[in-house]
């Protein structure tokens, strides 16, 4: 295949819109340059202490946490009062029945890869163990590490902020930024985020759509403002995590650190450590968060507390490029309690959240199609 038809199924790839007849050229061409492949479609890093899942069935599920290694699943008709049982499983993708095994098979995790759209429109794509120079950018030096993370370093002493910089994420891809005021982020699956190459001026303003991590550079003089559907978080300096996806019916902002304001077009919280704003169509609110469920995909995990089923399956749809079809709505709203590494393979994941005894899953092509039990 001429390397421009690959870098045009590769697109599709990142995109989400890959036919099975591009998969099948992607696999085909993959098979052939493993050794020199500047894309690294098929490269999921992983360790054994990645694919195992831990499981872990207790009667209350408001305990402590003693380990975010254990696996807490719980769903109230499932439990048996006075009753704690500690499970240790090792679940293997072929133990997972399925219409379609090789699909199934097929279905890796997400890893390390983007799309940085540059100020003059040309794109580069960011990929798993590719470290690459990108041509500089008002004042601006751009290096892409081979650990996934892209970094802006100011090489000059006036600081231009006209150029802006986009960087995407497909279903099945995260990746890590550091801006040039020092700023860390990092962007969840099929999320974007648009910035200033560097900052000047009284204020550092970003759009986000989808999920991201924020560790703000601390600057009194110029307060970091996020931009996301329907809402504006202005931070000097913090920790927080902001879901705003289009497919969410709300957006969430979880403070983990320092203090952020979050204002719409009418009204304006500020929220602390631990707590979380909530914005439903107009109305926003503040509750308390919880902070390890908000970040577990930024370390490396799925965990969801008292999540309901449906919520679930739109994370597993990001991360592993699939569809999901529901057969029976009712069982959208059965409530899951548990954790599973990130990097595990589809088949545990739904392996998984089988032993709630209330869903099965099939898979057919890259759909998951979801049942109840009986």
């Amino acid at each position: 295949m001429k390397d421009k038809n690959i870098q045009e199924v590769f697109n599709r790839y990142q995109q989400g819109t890959a036919s099975d007849d591009d998969l099948a050229l992607l696999e085909s061409w993959y098979a052939q340059h493993q050794n020199n492949d500047p894309y690294h479609i098929a490269d999921v890093e992983r360790t054994n202490s990645v694919d195992r899942v831990w499981l872990k069935i207790q009667q209350d599920i408001k305990k402590p946490k003693m380990s975010r290694l254990w696996v807490r699943i719980s769903v109230a008709a499932s439990l048996l009062v006075g009753f704690s049982i500690c499970l240790l499983l090792y679940f293997r993708s072929n133990n997972f029945i399925s219409d379609n095994q090789a699909m199934v098979k097929r279905i890796s995790p997400g890893t390390n890869r983007a799309i940085l759209t540059l100020a003059n429109g040309k794109q580069v794509i960011l990929a798993n163990n590719q470290k690459q120079q990108i041509p500089a950018q008002a004042n601006t030096q751009i290096q892409s590490s081979a650990s996934g993370h892209l970094i802006y370093t100011v090489s000059g002493s006036e600081h231009i902020n006209d150029s802006l910089n986009t960087m995407t994420t497909p279903r099945g891809g995260q990746y890590h930024l550091t801006l040039s005021d020092g700023t860390n982020i990092w962007l969840n699956a099929a999320s974007s985020i648009t910035y200033p190459v560097n900052f000047k001026g009284k204020e550092r303003i970003v759009q986000v759509v989808g999920e991201a991590y924020f560790e703000v550079a601390h600057n009194p003089s110029m307060p970091f403002l996020v931009s996301t559907h329907g809402q504006t978080i202005t931070v000097l300096g913090t920790h927080f995590d902001v879901n705003a996806y289009a497919d969410e019916p709300t957006v969430h902002t979880v403070l983990l650190e320092g203090k952020v304001q979050v204002s719409t077009g009418k009204s304006v919280v500020n929220i602390l450590p631990g707590q979380q704003s909530v914005l439903s169509g107009s109305n926003l609110k503040v509750s308390d968060a919880d902070t390890e469920d908000a970040i577990a995909w930024k370390n490396g995990m799925f965990s969801f507390t008292g999540e309901n089923l449906e919520s679930v399956m739109r994370k597993v749809s990001r991360w592993y490029a699939v569809d999901i079809e529901f057969e029976n709505p009712e069982v959208k709203n059965i409530p899951l309690t548990g954790v599973i590494s990130h990097f595990s393979d589809v088949s545990d994941v739904l392996h998984m959240l089988e032993m709630t005894k209330q869903v099965k899953f099939r898979v057919v092509n890259r759909k998951i199609i979801v049942s109840d039990k009986k």
